[in-house]
């Protein structure tokens, strides 16, 4: 949106924050983000309200092309615009089921606008499921710092970044993978970007193995301090189960640190050329953690892997190429708009089968009495903290 505002588009965002305070959204310390119109502020409560929500803005706005991203109201928003002439493109970031159902729900046999795959792989299956979709592969573009990262001598450290999650990105098996590989060389140790649900379990694990001088959690970091991290890291890991293309594998390869990674379907062996520009591994941390621990004792192979993996990211995946295709993207659909405004917003009475759909990915509802339970049981935490310092 920013580089669009450069080129002279006009952009505005529906922004669908989910705490009481959208001036702390991440999208609101954005130094341009003054720039971008900026509608909404909470989520709304139900994917019904969501999706009025979302066309009511699309009335607003009248745009010419509409991008939907990550919550199923407004795809099917995107939906029901399409048929009073408005494009719109999907993008497909991973291998995710939820990706999948939503396509599955929203996606017409013949769609006005465009599906977007960040690595050929999703392209593929995209291309197998529904032959008659048009699907465009746009990674998403990053950053090539001016400076690449150095071997260092004394230490070798590699970077985990990403959500601290056992479901897709098997934190458990990243932890373990370090572990060993911290056992087995003296001079290796980890910094984890990020932060989740199981981090204070991954936490213990590496207290118990009583490295968390060598394993450091950082949380969750602005951009400018990842980039303090990355430079001063050789390797960065991942162990997903599923991936499309992974930002920070990209971010650290732009940087020059060299990806040991696991080998599964995604557009990950699009860019980690075994031996060449990165290592792939299985699934098992012993194998992971010797694959490490090799890379760290060899600075030649090192140094020989870390430059092709940041000519690779530099030539295929800059920001600035990546944006010059959505921008001939963008330029087509915007040529085939038809979108007579205002859009007329439909009606669970009057259109029955969309909205059930719809509703099918709605959260489960909690019954009154769980609700309540929920909140003494909040209460009763904020009670304790304030008397004892706990949150146990």
């Amino acid at each position: 949106m920013r580089e669009l505002n450069r080129t002279g588009e006009e952009t505005a965002l529906n922004l669908h924050h989910l705490g009481d305070n959208p001036l702390e959204s991440n999208f609101a310390r954005f130094d341009d983000a003054a720039h971008i119109s900026v509608y909404n502020a909470t989520v709304p409560k139900s994917g019904h309200a969501s999706m009025i929500n979302t066309l009511e803005f699309l009335n607003a706005t009248r745009p010419t092309v509409f991008i939907p991203q990550a919550l199923p109201a407004p795809h099917f928003a995107a939906k029901w615009a399409e048929s009073c002439g408005l494009p719109w493109v999907l993008t497909m970031h991973s291998d995710d089921p939820a990706y999948w159902s939503l396509l599955e729900a929203v996606t017409p046999a013949k769609p006005r606008g465009r599906i977007v795959a960040v690595s050929e792989s999703i392209a593929t299956q995209v291309t197998s499921r529904y032959p008659q979709t048009d699907v465009t592969v746009i990674p998403c573009g990053v950053k090539i710092p001016a400076q690449a990262v150095a071997w260092n001598p004394d230490r070798f450290r590699v970077v985990f970044s990403g959500r601290l999650l056992e479901t897709q990105k098997c934190i458990s098996k990243v932890i373990d993978t370090l572990i060993i590989a911290c056992g087995l060389s003296s001079c290796l140790e980890a910094v984890i970007i990020g932060d989740g649900a199981d981090r204070a379990k991954v936490e213990s694990t590496v207290a118990k193995a009583q490295l968390t001088g060598r394993i450091r959690f950082a949380g969750r970091l602005s951009a400018q301090d990842v980039e303090n991290e990355l430079i001063q890291a050789q390797a960065i890991i991942l162990m997903s189960d599923y991936e499309g293309l992974p930002v920070a594998l990209l971010e650290g390869m732009a940087y020059g640190l060299v990806p040991v990674v696991r080998n599964i379907r995604s557009g990950i062996p699009e860019i980690v050329h075994h031996g060449s520009t990165g290592i792939l591994v299985d699934d098992k941390p012993d194998n992971a953690a010797r694959a490490l621990v090799a890379l760290a004792n060899d600075p030649q192979r090192w140094q020989e892997l870390s430059d092709r993996a940041r000519a690779l990211v530099r030539t295929n995946f800059s920001m600035e190429s990546c944006f010059e295709k959505w921008r001939k993207l963008l330029t087509a659909l915007a040529s085939q708009a038809t979108a007579a405004f205002p859009i007329t917003l439909p009606t669970p009475a009057a259109h029955p089968e969309f909205f059930t759909k719809l509703r099918q990915f709605d959260p489960p509802r909690r019954s009154g009495i769980a609700v309540m339970t929920g909140r003494l049981r909040n209460l009763a935490k904020a009670v304790r903290r304030r008397v004892f310092g706990s949150g146990r």
